[in-house]
């Protein structure tokens, strides 16, 4: 374990309304009864081919906004793709630069998917990285092609005893590197992405981590929702046990600031690298800060 020296920052942050709609997590969740309406219809084909995908969205896409558990809301670093997963189902909403919306959804197969607990996107490669618990209980880290709606069978598996007890997920394209946390655990786990790419197709893979972060001694010790800013090398941390979020820098003496976002219920971190700003989803909406005002 590497541990953490401190130094607190006391600064208030304003954080305000992000002024762009973000269409995939901004449709009224609040119009659907939360116990009701299910993704009935679902197991026919026909909703899930091209032609029918507005339909799958109106009959399904409400149910998962108002269900899908913290963390398993993401959008790219570029802001491309915006990210929904709940049961076995994931929606990707494509952002054009005219700022249409292309959607889709994957749905898993072989394996199924059983219990999403955190996903990340890579926009360059177009891929999924999806965190999820086998039925044995086992985490695993299964990774799709987001470009391909329908049916999918993962390009990548990755299973290890490193992954138990992970719930959160981030992923740096620009160094190469995926970040789980584990709250439970009061620590983050880092390993290498590009390391899976020697085991194509379904071939498991346990990469050994390059590195472990211990939280226990630190203001944010159960890690609830993780972003990275790849051009700072930092990786913002939430925990929501205490709503308090840091910033981890991660140079030689993993230096760790603490960070006021006020009194939200943030249910996924996402850093923009496009707009440089720090997006948070929360119960009461998508909002953003600017990164400099985190250093």
């Amino acid at each position: 374990m590497i541990p953490f020296s401190k130094f607190i920052i006391a600064l208030q942050l304003f954080v305000a309304t992000t002024a762009y709609a973000d269409q995939l997590w901004t449709r009224s969740p609040s119009s659907v009864p939360q116990a009701g309406q299910e993704c009935d219809g679902f197991e026919d084909k026909a909703l899930r081919s091209a032609a029918k995908i507005d339909s799958l969205v109106a009959s399904c896409l409400r149910s998962a906004l108002s269900h899908a558990p913290a963390n398993t809301f993401r959008k790219s670093d570029d802001g491309r793709y915006s990210v929904v997963a709940w049961k076995d189902m994931i929606f990707v909403e494509k952002q054009s630069i005219t700022g249409a919306s292309e959607f889709q959804v994957i749905r898993a197969k072989s394996p199924s998917l059983e219990n999403i607990k955190a996903v990340a996107t890579d926009s360059a490669k177009e891929e999924l990285y999806v965190l999820d618990s086998d039925v044995s209980g086992n985490t695993q880290l299964l990774v799709y092609q987001l470009k391909s709606s329908g049916d999918q069978s993962p390009r990548r598996i990755v299973r290890g005893d490193f992954l138990k007890g992970a719930d959160s997920l981030a992923l740096d394209p620009v160094q190469a590197r995926l970040y789980l946390g584990h709250s439970s655990q009061s620590k983050i786990t880092v390993l290498r992405q590009m390391a899976t790419l020697h085991h194509a197709g379904r071939a498991e893979f346990s990469p050994d981590p390059i590195k472990v972060y211990d939280l226990s001694a630190s203001s944010v010790p159960a890690p609830t929702a993780l972003a990275v800013d790849s051009q700072s090398s930092s990786l913002f941390v939430f925990d929501s046990n205490r709503r308090q979020a840091a910033k981890l820098v991660m140079s030689s003496d993993s230096e760790i600031k603490e960070v006021d976002l006020g009194s939200l219920n943030i249910k996924s971190l996402n850093v923009n690298a496009a707009s440089q700003k720090l997006e948070m989803l929360t119960d009461s909406g998508l909002r953003s800060v600017a990164l400099s005002q985190l250093d």
